[in-house]
């Protein structure tokens, strides 16, 4: 899928502590995601919330998914990264196979024009790689996705929404069908390549294309933005009484996401003592609480 690549396995954890007498372990229960809690924040993103319990540290960065490396976004994980000295990395937007490495991946091909098609999570496992660091990515098997069927959703849901949330993307790219500079028949090709890759990846026979992918999303979302107009705001996970079908939506799927981040997470808090986690801000602010509860309340900077 579009926003998602995986990492291949490795065989051991070198210079990893042994298993802990008290596992950490995180409470999915306290994730949040009511709307507002990006509003509560201190800082607007890019900024990094800085956990310590003990010897444990976690330094989170919450990024704003900006590429290049001369904004504030890839300069904040620069800088975290060189002020923690990580032992291992997780990421958003990678899906780690087995366990963990980043050696499946051609990571110097995220330097070209310098990084100007690499976010935050990219930056990182650049960095990571650099250092011979282990790396998780925090994307569940996009199979595992289709759970949510149990709840009263049905396949048709799961591929719209991973392509649905594409949308934003290409507008950042400049790749929208209301850009004067293209055709409508850019956009078309830009969600029909994404909606192949995403059938393979669930491993879904049926004919879902373009005409289906918009029927659908007006059956889903009558009154909604049009498809070249949708922003990550549109798109968020929302457990509000007043959430449109598109939040109950994203909120069945984000809960399969905590679920594998949350797992990841605790693999490395108890195997390491200094953690980076590079994800976009939104995660950190439904995961404070969660997180408070095991680590006390962080001090949080924005150095850019």
């Amino acid at each position: 899928m579009g926003l998602i690549l995986a990492f291949g396995a490795r065989a051991s954890f070198a210079g990893e502590d042994p298993a802990p007498a008290n596992p950490i372990s995180f409470d999915p229960a306290a994730v949040q995601f009511t709307r507002g809690l990006e509003n509560r924040e201190r800082f607007r993103f890019t900024f990094a919330a800085k956990y310590r319990k003990g010897a444990k540290r976690l330094v989170y960065v919450a990024g704003n998914h900006t590429h290049g490396l001369d904004g504030p976004n890839l300069k904040t994980v620069k800088k975290m990264f060189d002020d923690l000295a990580p032992q291992a990395v997780l990421v958003e937007g990678f899906q780690t196979v087995n366990e963990y490495s980043y050696r499946s991946i051609d990571v110097d091909r995220f330097t070209r024009d310098r990084f100007a098609d690499t976010g935050e999570s990219g930056y990182a496992v650049y960095l990571a790689a650099k250092k011979a660091l282990p790396v998780l990515g925090g994307e569940p098997p996009p199979k595992e996705f289709l759970e949510i069927q149990a709840e009263g959703f049905d396949w048709k849901d799961v591929l719209g929404y991973l392509s649905l949330r594409m949308i934003p993307l290409y507008k950042k790219a400049g790749d929208v069908a209301d850009d004067p500079t293209l055709t409508a028949d850019a956009f078309r090709s830009n969600v029909e390549r994404e909606l192949k890759a995403d059938r393979r990846a669930l491993d879904l026979d049926e004919r879902f294309g373009y005409a289906e992918f918009a029927a659908w999303y007006r059956e889903r979302h009558p009154g909604g933005p049009q498809l070249q107009k949708i922003v990550f705001n549109d798109l968020g996970a929302k457990s509000d009484p007043d959430a449109t079908s598109i939040e109950r939506l994203a909120l069945a799927l984000e809960k399969i996401r905590e679920r594998r981040f949350i797992l990841q997470l605790e693999t490395l808090a108890n195997r390491y003592d200094r953690i980076l986690v590079v994800y976009g801000g939104s995660h950190l602010c439904r995961e404070r609480k969660m997180l408070e509860r095991v680590f006390g309340k962080p001090k949080d900077v924005k150095p850019y």
